[in-house]
């Protein structure tokens, strides 16, 4: 009875998240392959190679980057995942007309989903069911990834990651062991680390804090560390380290590609701009 009850306010969590961004996005939700956030810039350049890629190239590599050669889709920012995914899906049937359309409705499942994500993670904290499906539709509506998207920084302004590895932590710590939700984490960090590497620094970065926090807290209280819970953190940052590691340094093309790119120094900050 439980169990079911959580569907349906998962699924009230979801429908209301996706009425609110009906209003506010609405060209988005009803037409979305007929609109784009920019056109210019970054919003531009990574609907172009995707499209490009989903039409002419095969795999993972972008042909209308580092010609003669081809780029790794991987490392151009332009939503390598999903570019590969559609590029696929294209051999089957032609999705030419509708790859900006697809983008941006994922984006707004991906929003939808992830108001889900948070409002479970609340009710885990016992958070009245009200307040939970109220501070979700917030939390996801109040994020800088909104932002992102809405510069047509696309790779960087997606929202399900951090609040799902969050939601595996708090699974792992009320004791409830779930493997599908863990190889749900480890698909999303290794769809979003290959779409932007950022995205699997700043989920890596949760996750080893977490880590860390676990073994202090331990060590400060005197009691044993509970390295049968975070071994399952440890197993999925490994392997998802590891296909990224394999995708991106050891599939690279180019060998002599820079640390740092050109001007990377140039503007530095300083404590009196911070």
């Amino acid at each position: 009875m439980k169990n079911r009850r959580n569907t349906w306010n998962a699924l009230i969590a979801f429908t209301l998240c996706l009425g609110v961004v009906s209003i506010y996005f609405y060209p988005f939700v009803f037409h979305p392959n007929e609109h784009v956030v920019t056109f210019g810039g970054d919003g531009f350049y990574i609907h172009f190679n995707m499209l490009y890629h989903t039409l002419y190239d095969t795999g993972i590599w972008l042909s209308s980057m580092y010609h003669p050669h081809k780029e790794l889709i991987f490392m151009t920012a332009s939503q390598g995942s999903l570019s590969v995914i559609l590029n696929m899906l294209h051999s089957f049937i032609d999705i030419s007309k509708y790859v900006v359309g697809i983008s941006n409705a994922f984006w707004i499942f991906e929003l939808c989903v992830t108001s889900v994500i948070i409002f479970l993670s609340l009710r885990i904290l016992n958070v009245r069911i009200v307040l939970s499906l109220l501070f979700a539709i917030l939390i996801v509506l109040l994020s800088p990834q909104v932002t992102r998207f809405c510069s047509g920084h696309y790779s960087t302004a997606h929202t399900l990651l951090i609040p799902l590895l969050i939601y595996l932590t708090l699974l792992i710590e009320s004791g409830r062991k779930s493997i599908l939700v863990w190889f749900f984490c480890l698909i999303s960090l290794i769809f979003f680390g290959l779409n932007d590497i950022y995205l699997f620094g700043l989920g890596g970065f949760f996750m080893v804090s977490y880590i860390i926090f676990r073994i202090s807290t331990a060590l400060v209280a005197k009691t044993p560390i509970d390295w049968k819970k975070l071994s399952w953190i440890f197993l999925l940052l490994f392997t998802s380290l590891v296909v990224i590691a394999i995708f991106i340094k050891g599939l690279d093309p180019v060998h002599d590609r820079v640390s740092y790119p050109a001007g990377y120094f140039t503007n530095l900050a300083t404590i009196h701009g911070i």
